[in-house]
């Protein structure tokens, strides 16, 4: 799907009286702007303490 077919189908849907669902673009945006500051005030760990899966798990 062209770039130009996802924008006419959100505008579509807009139209419509309902939300397109988000586009792979849009969440990341979001993430990439979100994460870096939720990690500056605590909020999402940097890295990871333990070896394994469950250790990590645990420590919250």
């Amino acid at each position: 799907m062209t770039a130009t077919n996802a924008t006419r189908r959100r505008a579509d849907a807009r139209r419509a009286g309902r939300e397109a669902p988000p586009t792979r673009k849009a969440v990341t945006e979001v993430c990439d702007g979100l994460a870096p500051v939720l990690r500056r005030r605590g909020m999402i760990r940097s890295g990871y303490s333990y070896g394994t899966f469950k250790e990590n798990l645990l420590e919250f």
